[in-house]
Order: C-alpha cells, then sequence, then structure tokens
C-alpha cells in the first residue's frame, strides 16, 4: 500500500534527524582521529630512520661526523612534525561545514562528487554558496538542502582519504631522499627507483619483512664486466647481481596495525561512515517516493472527468 505525502514527510523528518545525528558524531570523532594519525605517523617516520640508521646500516652510521648525524635527525624531525601538522588541514573544511550551515547545490551528482578533484575542490564548492535558507522555502527544497549537506560530508571523507594517502608517499619519498644524500641508502640504485617502490600501492607480502614501515627487496641488476683477454677486450659479460634495496614505506594498514588506539579510532569513523551511507540511500529511496506521491496528488488535483 502507497504512504501517504504526511507518512513519508514523518519518515523523512526521523532520517533527517539520525543523519544530523551522525554528522555530529563525524564532526567529533574526526579531529582526535585525525590527531592521533598524525601522531602515529610522526613516531613511526623517526623509528624508521632509527631502525635503518642503527640495524639496517650501522657501519654507515658510525661512520658520519657528529654534525653529520645530528643535521640528520634534525631533517627527520621537521619532516616528521611537517607531515603531523598537514594531516589536521581537512579539519578547517568539516568545521566550516558542520557550522557554517553551506550546502551543495543538488545538480552535483554523487559521482561528481566523489571524484578526485583537487584537495581544495570542496572549500571553493562551499566558499560560492549561500549561507542561509530562507523560510519560505518549499519542503522539498529543504530536503534537497539536507542531501546537499550529506554529500558534502561524504565528498570531504573521500578527499581526506586520499591527500591522507598523498601525505604517506610524499613523507616516504622526502625520508627516503634525506637518507639517501647522507650515504645510508644504498648508492648502486637511482633515487628515482627508491621513490618508485616508496609509492607502489600493492606489493608482495614477502616483500615488506621486518620492522614496520620499512621496505626491503632484493632486487637484480645487469653488471657489465670486460673480459681479461685482449681478444675479448672489446666482449662484455653481463652478469646479474643481486642488490638489497631498504627504504622507508609507510603504509596505512600497518600503521593502524601497529597502533591498537589508532586502530579503535579508525574503526569508530568507518562505523559511522557507513551508517551514514546506508541512511543516505533509505532517505534518498524516501526522498523519490515523496516525489512521486506528491506527482499523483497533483495529477489528481487538475484531472477531470470528461
Amino acid at each position: 500500500m502507497a504512504q501517504s505525502i504526511e507518512q513519508l514527510e514523518r519518515e523523512l523528518t526521523k532520517l533527517e534527524l539520525a543523519i544530523a545525528d551522525l554528522c555530529q558524531q563525524l564532526t567529533t570523532l574526526y579531529p582526535p582521529y585525525l590527531k592521533l594519525f598524525g601522531e602515529t605517523i610522526r613516531r613511526q617516520l623517526i623509528m624508521a630512520v632509527y631502525q635503518i640508521c642503527t640495524d639496517t646500516h650501522p657501519q654507515a652510521f658510525l661512520q658520519m661526523s657528529l654534525t653529520q648525524r645530528s643535521d640528520l635527525q634534525t631533517k627527520i624531525k621537521h619532516i616528521a612534525h611537517g607531515i603531523h601538522q598537514q594531516i589536521l588541514t581537512p579539519l578547517e573544511n568539516l568545521q566550516e561545514i558542520a557550522t557554517s550551515g553551506f550546502f551543495l547545490e543538488p545538480t552535483n551528482t554523487p559521482d561528481n562528487l566523489l571524484s578526485n578533484s583537487p584537495s581544495n575542490a570542496l572549500s571553493n564548492s562551499l566558499s560560492n554558496l549561500p549561507t542561509q535558507v530562507s523560510d519560505d522555502s518549499p519542503k522539498e527544497s529543504l530536503h534537497q538542502r539536507q542531501s546537499g549537506k550529506i554529500k558534502a560530508l561524504v565528498y570531504w571523507q573521500k578527499q581526506t582519504d586520499t591527500e591522507i594517502s598523498q601525505l604517506l608517499q610524499q613523507a616516504s619519498q622526502e625520508v627516503n631522499q634525506v637518507l639517501h644524500q647522507a650515504g645510508l641508502l644504498t648508492q648502486k640504485l637511482p633515487l628515482g627507483l627508491l621513490e618508485a617502490a616508496a609509492k607502489m600501492e600493492s606489493l608482495n607480502a614477502t616483500a615488506i619483512v621486518g620492522k614496520p614501515s620499512i621496505l626491503n627487496l632484493m632486487m637484480e641488476v645487469e653488471s657489465l664486466k670486460e673480459g681479461k683477454d685482449e681478444e675479448l677486450e672489446a666482449e662484455e659479460s653481463a652478469q646479474k647481481e643481486p642488490i638489497g634495496l631498504t627504504a622507508v614505506y609507510l603504509r596505512w594498514t600497518e600503521l593502524e596495525f601497529h597502533s591498537p588506539e589508532l586502530s579503535l579510532a579508525a574503526q569508530s569513523v568507518r562505523s559511522t561512515i557507513s551508517k551514514l551511507h546506508n541512511l543516505d540511500r533509505e532517505y534518498h529511496r524516501l526522498l523519490k517516493c515523496h516525489q512521486v506521491a506528491q506527482a499523483q496528488a497533483a495529477w489528481r488535483s487538475s484531472w477531470v472527468d470528461d
């Protein structure tokens, strides 16, 4: 049996209250979560460098002067602190969504909102929208604005995840460059190869061994050796030489695995996001039913039997 317009509006109102509650939960959960994430990255980054200096390449580290060691440690701390601060940047847009009453226009589809746009896209979208809703706005328009806020939060969450992944790659690359310049990573392989290895999104599990956030790979490269015989002087025999590759490689799943507190916070965030998605789907289903019921009522109000 089809529901009446009044019943549908009551159900939509209940959902709006439930969604508003989840949105508030997200704005409460995310600040401590991102702060904890930043602290975990900072701590794990420093620990990974410590392991490389003291366990993987202790001889090379001991050959450095006191000034060189101090300079290395200062650069690592600077990188770790910078990443710790950058991971908090998305909170500015979250606070804007939560307190300023901005809504995305209904014409922005979910597909567009979930695309990999630049990190400032959400801020630009929000800054161009009105901050108030007039009292005489139609009921349907209010529903659409509620839907727009959900989309804004979903978009923000997707963008935040993307930025965190990029920050992990950035931190890994910057630290590897510092270690490479200090002579603590292999000199036989170009820095570009180290960076490429650190940016790999999916690695064979056997490639990551031992210490957290440290990448250990065995690679084979061709080394060319000249023959000793003068007659073979122009000839070169290619041999494959195994090369050990060690680099810092921050992985999201590994960071959570080695930090129970971060893992628990991440679970709370993901659970809330999952509930928000489920309520959003139900909200759009009822919103469609509400539109159909209104259209049917409008048809009946203007229909005249001949």
